[in-house]
């Protein structure tokens, strides 16, 4: 069985590490990843949206590399893209563990740069320490 299937919540953050806690942690999003912006949109009462836009607000200068870390479905490159930012030529590439919201990502966002690897190694999957002006990381 999965690490998913046989390990409570609880323990899948508190308990597991290292290739064990990945597993949990894309395994869970990816079981969730349909239904995450709604239940993100739920939880906050739809305050979220505002939350993303004013934390991301002067984050960014003309022609920002930006890395989105744990990008989910994109919300945060979307908004770097098809916002009023768009004029800035935003370079955007997002990076998460789950399959399922990469899937999601790139559907919401063509124009970027999608790659699939763990937040806490990030050279493993080819995203270089200084290649960026901007990380986030935003639920």
């Amino acid at each position: 069985a999965s690490v998913f299937a046989r390990t409570s919540a609880r323990d899948g953050y508190d308990v597991l590490r290292g290739d064990d806690k990945l597993a949990f942690v894309t395994e869970l999003f990816d079981v969730v990843a349909e239904s995450y912006d709604r239940l993100n949109d739920f939880i906050s009462l739809g305050a979220v949206r505002f939350w993303r836009w004013w934390a991301l607000l002067d984050a960014f200068a003309r022609g920002s590399r930006v890395l989105d870390v744990g990008c989910g479905p994109g919300n945060v490159t979307a908004y770097c893209m098809y916002t009023h930012l768009t004029h800035m030529a935003i370079d955007c590439t997002g990076v998460d563990c789950s399959g399922k919201m990469l899937e999601l990502a790139r559907r919401r966002c063509p124009g970027a740069t999608f790659v699939k690897g763990d937040a806490g190694a990030l050279g493993e999957c080819g995203i270089e320490s200084d290649a960026n002006d901007v990380v986030t990381t935003v639920y």
